[in-house]
């Protein structure tokens, strides 16, 4: 029986939505383990680059500004990321991680990668760099021409 291309195109499509959804749920669980969410995650991943403004995370992330402020509520009254504020514009407030953030997310990068790493160890090398070429390339495709805003990094 031969296949066409919309067969094929509908195929990707769904086994990538189910990649996508069966990743997130093994990260959210891993994190769980050590008291994230995966919006938690995302935000100290991003500020382990270095400070940055609410407004900027916001953006770079693609959350609304309640989202972020929400977020990071809550991280830094666990003493994960600190706000402080310009002394030469008190207006200016920089996020940044903790020595206590960044132990935890070095912990959370070593469950969920171990966990993953677990998981892929059945494919061969060769396997793996030729998924993601491929990845890259449909990624590229897909975003061809379009501003990138608001694709999550975090994970990469």
């Amino acid at each position: 029986m031969e296949v066409n291309e919309e067969e094929h195109i509908l195929r990707i499509i769904s086994l990538t939505s189910k990649l996508s959804s069966t990743i997130r749920k093994e990260v959210s669980s891993e994190l769980k383990r050590v008291g994230l969410k995966s919006i938690d995650y995302v935000v100290l991943k991003t500020l382990s680059k270095g400070g940055i403004t609410p407004n900027k995370l916001a953006e770079r992330l693609g959350l609304t500004k309640p989202a972020i402020t929400y977020t990071l509520d809550r991280l830094e009254a666990r003493g994960l990321v600190r706000r402080q504020r310009n002394t030469g514009d008190r207006r200016l407030v920089t996020v940044t991680l903790t020595k206590k953030g960044k132990r935890l997310l070095d912990r959370a990068n070593h469950l969920y990668l171990h966990s993953l790493q677990k998981r892929l160890s059945v494919l061969a090398e060769e396997d793996l760099i030729t998924l993601e070429q491929t990845l890259e390339k449909l990624i590229n495709l897909l975003f061809e021409g379009k501003e990138k805003r608001g694709v999550n990094h975090a994970y990469a």
